[in-house]
């Protein structure tokens, strides 16, 4: 049996993952998680197909595969408020190692701060 194709899409206005499916018939369910939203499939795909008529006899297990979008927006930072502000390093420094990379602090170029 060839899987199921699932589409699932972030709703950035209503903050959830939500499942949709031409495949199976009714399918139109959502979750916070992604990992929640998987969960929910496995219990609700079979559910939808039996009611449908579409669940071949003697069918134990249901593959489908899961095709999921989320658009975002990065912000870019202007280089020169970043640097000014203090908050980071230039690009030079960062290439060669002179940064501390985890909390972004400009080091000197001896290292020190």
């Amino acid at each position: 049996m060839s899987p199921y194709q699932v589409k699932v899409e972030w709703d950035g206005e209503a903050l959830v993952w939500v499942a949709s499916s031409e495949e199976v018939p009714g399918l139109a369910t959502g979750a916070d998680t992604f990992d929640e939203l998987i969960e929910k499939l496995k219990v609700v795909i079979p559910e939808l197909l039996v009611e449908n008529g579409l669940l071949p006899a003697g069918t134990d297990s249901v593959p489908f595969a899961v095709t999921a979008e989320r658009a975002e927006v990065a912000p870019v930072a202007d280089g020169r408020q970043f640097h000014a502000a203090g908050q980071g390093n230039s690009s030079e420094e960062w290439r060669h190692g002179k940064g501390d990379h985890e909390s972004g602090t400009a080091l000197s170029p001896t290292g020190a701060s």
